[in-house]
């Protein structure tokens, strides 16, 4: 591979607008929130445990404005603290095993189920709450 086509596979598109396919003028729409909300619902009861779950998000590329058409759809269950060595390692089984026994889509893109801790870092220019109806870190078009 030479170097102009390595470059050109990663580089970042920045987009006018946010995915229309999920949002309304910076607004989650209510279809695709209803929906993200049943599937955190069966994704908690899989997990096994009871998840003090504070909020749940939407992250990564579809919480910005650097969405493909390739791009999936990254649903964070948020649990108070830093999970302990082996509740990281529950959660990761049990998200391997829910994405190996399910395959949920929305608007053609996959939903990708996560327990994180709300003291984890987690580095992202776009976060976006379901339950309180807002941006925890709103995007910005920066390129």
């Amino acid at each position: 591979m030479r170097l102009q086509e390595l470059f050109e596979s990663v580089t970042v598109t920045v987009n006018r607008e946010l995915n229309p396919k999920l949002w309304q003028g910076g607004e989650l729409d209510p279809e695709v929130k209803a929906h993200l909300l049943k599937i955190a619902e069966h994704f908690e009861t899989f997990v096994g445990i009871d998840l003090p779950v504070k909020d749940l998000t939407i992250t990564g590329s579809n919480a910005n404005y650097t969405w493909t058409a390739h791009s999936d759809l990254d649903l964070h269950l948020i649990v108070p603290g830093t999970p302990s060595e082996e509740q990281r390692e529950l959660y990761t089984a049990k998200k391997a095993l829910w994405s190996e026994q399910h395959d949920i889509m929305i608007r053609g893109m996959e939903v990708e189920c996560y327990i994180q801790g709300e003291a984890e870092p987690h580095h992202s220019t776009g976060v976006y709450s379901l339950q309180n109806d807002q941006w925890v870190v709103k995007p910005k078009k920066v390129k």
